[in-house]
């Protein structure tokens, strides 16, 4: 499992570093709906700096709480 969950945040890591090596916004409409409104994901720089530090403590947690 700690496995999966480092690769997740070596993914939103990576995802992060591509937008911001690269200046280009990442859209992504799926075509469908959730919750009744049309799903709608987008990242650019400010949000990619909010996802590398999500993904960096929660990496952090997963490997400090693998002894609980």
């Amino acid at each position: 499992m700690l496995g999966l969950t480092l690769s997740g945040a070596a993914a939103a890591v990576g995802a992060a570093m591509t937008v911001f090596a690269t200046g280009a916004e990442w859209d992504w409409l799926p075509g469908f709906l959730l919750g009744g409104e049309a799903l709608h994901l987008r990242l650019d720089g400010l949000s990619g700096l909010f996802v590398v530090l999500v993904a960096v403590v929660g990496g952090a947690a997963a490997v400090y709480s693998r002894g609980y």
